[in-house]
């Protein structure tokens, strides 16, 4: 089972990590919303529990789907009348039909996704764009300063270490980002990395990263947050992020 259908893992998830992960994806909703008419079909793949999704609708489409497998994450998503969600991978034919949707947006689905299914993705949206629709990404935000910064280096220190992937996901830069977009027909418009800087309260980083280190809950994860309470400086962090935008014509 996949940690995003755990109820435990999801609440944690929602509560502690999504506020951060919004302020990311606003930088990309800021791209989009550029483009986006009254009349506007807008596709949301890998929408999670729905923060790009709202910040889409926010522009005034006339309809925005959020595609989502997690059933535990897209019940997070709301309900709205220009809202459709479907449980479907953002591979699936299920998405939508050929030359269906103006716009296509991915935020941060890429990381959670082996590199063999990266290709179906972008293939997929390539598919249901119209002809001059556009696709959006934003992908794999990791932190700059990930070695100097004593809270990430102190949580891999006491936290337990997490199970290796057989089939891990790839970190996509800029350019292979457009790599895997022209191989599927995308005509690239623009392609270059994005920075920001988010301080993110000590308890919410405490129960996201121990959470990630132990999904499953129980006397384990009561065990980690204990450690790192004892190991982390006090204060909040900042942490610098790097992300890969990405803008491509169909």
């Amino acid at each position: 089972m996949s940690r995003y259908d755990d109820p435990a893992y999801v609440s944690d998830y929602t509560a502690h990590w999504a506020p951060y992960l919004e302020r990311l994806t606003a930088l990309l909703a800021s791209r989009v919303c550029s483009h986006i008419r009254s009349d506007s079909v807008v596709v949301d793949l890998g929408a999670g529990t729905g923060g790009l999704t709202h910040q889409l609708m926010e522009c005034g489409p006339a309809r925005v789907i959020a595609v989502e497998p997690s059933r535990q994450m897209s019940t997070q998503i709301g309900i709205g009348p220009n809202l459709e969600v479907l449980n479907c991978g953002a591979d699936s034919p299920s998405v939508g039909p050929d030359d269906s949707a103006d716009i296509v947006a991915i935020g941060f689905l890429l990381q959670e996704l082996p590199a063999s299914e990266v290709t179906g993705v972008f293939r997929n949206a390539k598919r249901i764009l119209k002809p001059g629709g556009r696709l959006f990404v934003l992908a794999w935000p990791k932190p700059l300063n990930d070695q100097q910064n004593p809270w990430e280096e102190a949580a891999r220190t006491c936290l337990p270490a997490r199970e290796e992937d057989p089939d891990p996901p790839t970190q996509i830069d800029p350019e292979q980002v457009a790599v895997f977009a022209a191989e599927a027909g995308f005509e690239t418009v623009e392609a270059d990395r994005l920075f920001e800087s988010l301080r993110i309260t000590r308890g919410d980083f405490l129960h996201y990263q121990a959470r990630k280190a132990v999904p499953g809950g129980g006397e384990e994860l009561e065990l980690a947050l204990s450690d790192l309470q004892r190991m982390l400086p006090s204060g909040d962090p900042v942490i610098d992020y790097e992300m890969s935008s990405y803008c491509g014509l169909a």
